[in-house]
This record gives C-alpha cells, structure tokens and sequence, in this order.
C-alpha cells in the first residue's frame, strides 16, 4: 500500500455519496490544520472518492492543493461499495468510555 499525493483537482466525489458532512468540515479542518493530514484520503483508480469525502472538503478549506491519498486498487467495485457503507456505519456501533475522557 503507498501513499501518494493527489491534486484536489483531480479528485473526484462520489456522486451517490449518502452522508451530509457539511457540519464536520469546520472541525476537520481544525484538526488537519493543528495536527496535519493523517488519514489519507481512499481513492478508487479513476480518482473517485471511496472514503474522506469531509477530508477533501476541510483541504479545499483551507486552500491545499493536493492531499495524500491511497488507491484502492485490490478492491472489486463491489467491495469498494460495501466499504464505503462500512466506512460510515461502523462509528454507530461503538461506545465511549467515559471514566477515559
């Protein structure tokens, strides 16, 4: 798996893209500026978004040009949808520990 680097130019969202992020992207913004772009962004191999569509919108944010981002080249298209779905779903199904916060 490499991480490259990809002109938000190029970047392509998901056109059936269910999830409104727009509340997120202040906040993910603040983090990518405070801590840097850790979490590149999933790219199929024509350039579309299978996951970090809120990554990309904090980077256009705050005017990056290109992000880091790794292709999901082993995937079948079949798979690469069901990740996008668990992707976004998975978060649901966890819990905080709140004697840890």
């Amino acid at each position: 798996m490499e991480i490259v680097e990809v002109n938000i130019c190029d970047i392509v969202p998901y056109e059936n893209n269910p999830r409104k992020n727009e509340k997120a992207v202040d906040i993910v913004a603040k983090s990518i500026k405070e801590y840097g772009f850790l979490v590149p962004v999933i790219l199929d191999n024509k350039n579309v978004i299978v996951a970090g569509h809120t990554r990309i919108k904090a980077a256009v944010k705050l005017g990056m040009g290109s992000v880091p981002c790794i292709y999901a080249e082993n995937l079948t298209k079949e798979q690469i949808k069901a990740f996008r779905i668990m992707d976004n779903k998975s978060n649901e199904y966890a819990v905080w520990n709140d004697d840890l916060l």
